[in-house]
């Protein structure tokens, strides 16, 4: 649908907006990848994150081969004002999509009014063509319920500052944070912080035992090198080790002033040494000491009451997130949810070189 890589314009899609007073809205298609404007709408952006960044998106495209868009109603070749990035899945095991964004938490609507978003949306079909189903998973609430969509998931999303001192965040921890964080110094856990190789491949043994348990395959290793590649300077691999066993890692994202906590996993035969309250409480301190303004904790299920307790613990703030849909269901088909539930039940019991295969085989049908 999009103009030749590398035409910041695209191809105009002129519709009528949703308004009550009928005007033209011309709004245009760009490549994200090719179009450096997009690169610094994101730099500058209140509610641009990591994940509107052409490093995710790169990311996206080279491990997964998603196609990603932007829809803007700035002409070129002037600075965008305004823009909301998509990928396009396609797969024959779950359905065409079209997604907002696919493997990010949240991914706002980069607009300044209700207005501008309608306008982008009103030519949204058109710019899905045969696509059914399309998703935007907004962070921010006043994103309300566009015409048309429906909610179709809700999550929990916590989130500090960092604007308190080091102490006085520690003071506001639950008792039990600060008292694991006090053991991992008793252990004396080993730190290390990096984008390695070696440090991949320990995180991703713990990654693997944590999905494992929660009857999940893990994500790809080839996922893992596109992150490292394409966000490299803004990606941390932190692992804490008791003598030479990798007990606890975590991997983190920055974009402009904040901090993103993506992917963590443990191994529960260290669970009393504190590793994971240890290594968070280490990236908040590194974030202050970068002078980043926010530490994000990423999403978590509304149903996985455990998750959000530890997360309510670190004294930030908790909100609801709801992602909106239409088209139907976001898997469709009878086959694809027989296959998610086959796999949530299997995985466990799976030998690892064959979770490892699940992984590298579904993920690009998920999104």
């Amino acid at each position: 649908m999009g103009g030749r890589p590398g035409d910041p314009g695209g191809r105009e899609l002129v519709v009528v907006g949703c308004h009550v007073e009928a005007r033209k809205v011309t709004t245009y298609q760009v490549d994200p990848l090719a179009d450096s404007r997009w690169e610094r709408l994101t730099q500058s952006h209140a509610h641009a994150s990591v994940f509107h960044s052409q490093a995710w998106l790169n990311a996206l495209h080279r491990a997964y081969g998603y196609q990603p868009f932007v829809l803007t109603t700035t002409p070129p070749p002037n600075e965008l004002e305004n823009g909301i990035v998509f990928c396009r899945i396609a797969s024959r095991l779950t359905g065409n999509r079209v997604v907002s964004l696919p493997f990010a938490d949240h991914c706002d609507p980069l607009v300044s009014n209700q207005a501008e978003l309608a306008d982008l949306l009103s030519p949204l079909q058109e710019a899905c063509g045969e696509t059914r189903y399309i998703e935007i998973r907004p962070l921010n609430s006043c994103f309300g319920g566009p015409p048309g969509f429906v909610p179709s998931a809700e999550f929990r999303l916590h989130r500090i500052s960092l604007r308190p001192t080091e102490d006085a965040m520690f003071e506001h921890f639950h008792k039990n944070i600060q008292r694991n964080i006090k053991r991992a110094a008793e252990k004396k856990l080993r730190y290390e912080v990096g984008d390695s190789e070696e440090l991949l491949h320990d995180f991703r043994c713990l990654l693997k035992l944590t999905r494992k348990r929660h009857g999940l395959p893990p994500q790809p290793l080839s996922w893992f090198r596109s992150v490292l590649d394409c966000l490299r300077g803004r990606l941390a691999i932190r692992i804490a080790y008791k003598d030479d066993a990798p007990v606890a890692g975590v991997l983190t994202l920055v974009h402009n002033d904040m901090m993103v906590y993506k992917y963590g996993g443990y191994d529960t035969r260290y669970r009393d040494c504190g590793g994971m309250a240890f290594l968070l409480w280490q990236s908040i301190r590194e974030a202050c000491q970068a002078g980043l303004r926010v530490f994000d904790f990423g999403r978590s299920d509304c149903d996985n009451a455990g998750l959000i307790r530890f997360k309510d613990g670190w004294g930030g703030t908790g909100s609801t997130m709801t992602y909106w849909s239409r088209g139907g269901q976001r898997f469709g088909g009878t086959a694809s949810r027989m296959l998610a539930r086959w796999v949530r039940h299997a995985v466990p019991y799976l030998p690892d070189r064959l979770v490892e295969t699940a992984g590298g085989l579904l993920y690009r049908h998920v999104g």
